[in-house]
């Protein structure tokens, strides 16, 4: 806290009394120079005092023209006026109203931007005024767009008058047309505008342009001429300087012999190029002063006597108001604002008081004011700050939300319209690349159904300019919306009308949804209630959250096309592998039906012949021995190349006896022991699953049997309540599971790819566990479908 000295009360009281004694005797021992300064002094204050009227005036006039002035330029602002519309009832509303209500007596137009006269108070004045090209100071305001009044004009029908100026824009800002109010200077309306002066039987007041034309005067036959200090006003109205003095040289010979010399004071308007001057002769101006120089010793004395009476007085007076005043100002830099200040009366120093209790009143409030403002401030930081963080969490959810595009898309507008609560209603529209349209996918408040049939190109109406160019949009009106929409097709606008039933956008928001450098849509959001629903920083929200938004479309685009492709993949090797198993039918089938036929029928023909041979005949007969011997190894071969091809116990008996069958013909007479097991209740399952598990154990065993160089096999079969599971295990050598599964060029890896497309296609699993030198365990396992299934 500030240290203060106490106030040097004595001290002060004492100077107020030795300054009030002193300078009366100053005044006293320099009497006579006093008398001289004295009348300069008044002289002065007279000058000064005629230049605050001037200045008084010269305010009073601007303010006047200003508030006429701004008449025209509200024009603008009435209800209904749009000068680049047909419909000119507004504006002849405006410009009567203007007329009856202001100062231009001579009537105001309405000009377009093109310079044609668009309505006129009275009508009749739109008759005779000329075009533009006659009104230059009205073509260079429309030019420059610059309000103001203009010098001295004669119309065509020689009236003199001034004009004031007002260009007029529209909502964009451009000038659009010019209101013009005239003022005839032959009737006294403009001095009427003036405050009424006390100028003594000589004294009178002049308007002056910036030509130094007197325009207006309260003698009147000095209107519309040129003042005799013509180019020294017009040069001060220029420099916008004021001036106050006596004339004596400033005219001619001639001119001085029949004026008397005058006191003039001068002041220009602030803004407008016009002054004010105001003019009294010296004589009766001056009058005062010569009557001061009089009185001045006989005041003197009077003056002398009560000043020493009332020093004392008056050095108690204001000192002890000060002390007041002083002790408050410290407890207001303290910070004690609640302790009103007394008042000290209804003079200055009371003003003072007062000033000063308002500004400690205004202290108070604006610190309680700063309170509130801070704590709000700080609520609305901590709210933000929630939105921002539930912003976050809810984004990264979306990416990890679910794969469903549909499902995806609901949920991002729902997100959007929680996050905004401006918003009541929502569309989310995709780009179709095919159709090179924008097609909307999900929406909330509106009817997706009628919705669904807009399609809208790329830079056409909100969503497809914010999708061209990548930039989100913030409509606050109903107007920037209508214009937002304006360019739509005719298709679109009516099925747009009829998937919000007709309802009127009051305000919106639309950002694009943008992932890794490339657009996908465009994401919407409307209020139908409000405008202004929506701010710069729900702009900045939505658009970080239409970006996370926009990776999990991706994503789930991404994940249905990768669907779709795995589900036409899965079908085509579906029909492949149908089509390898029809092959190897027919294959067995003309096998049988053929090759085995003609073998058996070269045996009975190598019987028939050897029983005609002779019994001389050996070397024939063991020659026809070894045919029938070959004849019988080859048609064993076909049978059993039939059955690996498609033994008919599959079809027969079921996979679990076509696997225990397969594997102990492959690999018995090899030498390996085959252990099999089957648990749970048997059954048939459909031919394709059948087959697909049948090849995949079979692929597995003649693995075994190539490269394992195992002693032991063991097979197990487990029927489950939902799945079917088989286990194969060996003691061979074991392989690289991870480098036997890689495809080369030489078909290494394909036997173990093909049983994991058979089995991916029953949506079934294969594990393989090998090390080298520690065996091989497989377990293939698919799950039963609906018909498959036991039934309790």
């Amino acid at each position: 806290m500030p240290v203060y000295a106490s106030p040097p009360r004595a001290s002060l009281q004492r100077r107020i009394v030795l300054l009030v004694v002193g300078g009366m005797v100053v005044v006293l021992v320099g009497f006579g120079i006093s008398a001289f300064l004295a009348v300069r002094e008044s002289i002065g204050r007279t000058l000064q005092e005629r230049l605050a009227v001037a200045r008084t005036t010269a305010g009073h006039l601007e303010y006047v023209l200003q508030q006429n002035l701004k008449r025209l330029e509200d024009i603008a602002f009435v209800p209904g006026i749009d000068l680049e519309d047909r419909d000119l009832e507004p504006e002849k509303r405006a410009i009567h109203d203007a007329y009856l209500y202001s100062i231009f007596n001579d009537g105001v137009l309405l000009f377009g931007k093109g310079g044609a006269v668009l309505w006129a108070e009275p009508n009749s004045l739109q008759i005779t005024t000329p075009g533009l090209d006659g009104l230059p100071h009205v073509r260079r305001a429309l030019e420059t767009g610059r309000a103001g009044f203009s010098s001295v004009f004669v119309e065509p029908s020689g009236k003199a008058v001034v004009s004031a100026m007002a260009p007029l824009r529209n909502r964009a800002g451009e000038i659009v047309g010019i209101a013009v109010g005239n003022i005839d200077l032959s009737s006294a309306s403009l001095l009427k505008t003036l405050p009424v002066l006390s100028l003594g039987q000589t004294g009178y007041i002049e308007v002056v342009d910036g030509n130094g034309v007197v325009i207006a005067s309260s003698k009147l036959e000095r209107v519309l001429r040129e003042s005799d200090h013509g180019n020294i006003l017009a040069d001060l109205i220029k420099r916008r300087k004021e001036t106050s003095g006596t004339c004596h040289s400033c005219h001619t010979e001639a001119e001085q012999e029949l004026r008397e010399t005058e006191v003039l004071a001068f002041a220009p308007l602030p803004t407008f190029p016009w002054g004010i001057s105001i003019r009294q002769s010296e004589r009766e101006a001056l009058g005062p002063a010569r009557n001061l120089e009089r009185s001045f010793v006989i005041m003197g004395l009077v003056l002398l006597g009560i000043s020493l009476g009332m020093a004392w007085g008056t050095a108690r007076s204001v000192v002890r108001p000060i002390v007041v005043l002083i002790d408050a100002a410290r407890r207001i830099s303290s910070g004690n604002l609640i302790e009103p200040i007394p008042s000290q009366g209804r003079d200055e120093l009371g003003l003072l008081s007062r000033s000063l209790d308002e500004m400690r009143e205004k202290l108070r409030q604006s610190h309680e004011e700063l309170d509130r403002l801070n704590r709000e401030l700080e609520k609305r930081a901590a709210d933000r700050t929630k939105e921002l963080a539930a912003l976050v969490q809810t984004s990264q959810a979306l990416a990890l939300l679910t794969l469903d595009l549909d499902t995806l898309l609901r949920s991002i507008i729902e997100t959007a319209m929680k996050t905004l609560e401006g918003a009541d209603a929502g569309a989310l529209l995709l780009y179709d690349p095919d159709a090179g349209k924008l097609v909307a996918r999900s929406s909330l408040g509106y009817d997706l159904e009628a919705l669904s049939r807009v399609r809208l190109s790329p830079g056409e109406a909100i969503v497809g300019k914010v999708f061209a160019t990548g930039e989100a949009m913030l409509y606050s009106t109903p107007e920037e919306v209508s214009r937002g929409i304006s360019d739509a097709a005719p298709g679109n606008m009516t099925w747009l009308f009829r998937a919000r039933s007709g309802a009127q956008p009051q305000s919106a928001i639309c950002v694009p949804l943008r992932s890794k450098e490339k657009t996908l849509g465009s994401l919407i959001l409307v209020s139908l209630s409000r405008s202004n629903a929506f701010s710069p920083l729900d702009l900045r929200l939505l658009s970080a959250f239409a970006a996370q938004a926009a990776l999990a479309i991706e994503n789930a685009t991404l994940y249905e096309e990768l669907q779709r492709k795995e589900t036409l993949r899965g079908e085509l090797l579906r029909k492949v592998i149908t089509a390898q198993e029809d092959e190897r039918k027919r294959i067995a089938r003309d096998l049988h039906d053929d090759t085995s036929q003609y073998l058996a029928a070269l045996m009975v023909g190598v019987d028939t012949a050897e029983m005609m041979t002779s019994s001389g005949s050996e070397p024939l007969r063991d020659k026809l021995a070894g045919m029938k011997s070959l004849a019988a190894k080859a048609l064993d071969g076909v049978h059993q190349m039939i059955y690996y091809l498609r033994p008919s116990v599959l079809d027969d008996l079921g996979l679990v006896s076509a696997i225990e069958w397969y594997a102990g013909s492959r690999l018995e007479g090899t030498g390996v022991k085959v252990g099999f097991e089957s648990s749970g209740t048997e059954r048939r399952l459909p031919g394709q699953t059948e087959t697909a598990l049948f090849r995949a154990v079979q692929e597995a065993i003649n693995n075994i049997a190539r490269h394992a160089g195992a002693e032991n096999v063991l097979i197990e079969v487990h029927f489950k309540d939902s799945s079917l599971a088989i286990e194969i295990e060996d003691d061979g050598k074991g392989f690289d599971v991870e480098a036997a599964t890689k495809l080369s060029g030489q078909g290494q890896g394909l036997g173990l790819a093909g049983m994991r497309e058979r089995i991916a296609l029953l949506d079934g699993t294969l594990t393989i566990q090998s090390e080298t030198g520690s065996g091989t365990h497989l377990t293939m396992e698919v799950p039963f479908r609906s018909e498959e299934a036991p039934h309790g």
